[in-house]
């Protein structure tokens, strides 16, 4: 059997974020999961229903 030397590898840092581009990727998700929220309510047949079920799948995806 082969011995393997596993070095240490260095810390992760997470890149530095201001409060403002927190605040605004929050806000985008918030914006998004509304509009989601408001695509999954709409009445209709059941093709558009489905139609507006993937738009809602979709804007759920785009949030950073």
């Amino acid at each position: 059997m082969r011995l393997v030397k596993i070095e240490p590898q260095a810390k992760i840092q997470p890149p530095q974020r201001s409060y403002a581009e927190i605040d605004r990727d929050e806000i985008v998700r918030q914006a998004l999961e509304e509009a989601a929220k408001r695509l999954e309510r709409r009445e209709g047949n059941p093709t558009y229903r489905r139609a507006w079920e993937i738009s809602a799948a979709l804007l759920r995806a785009m949030k950073p």
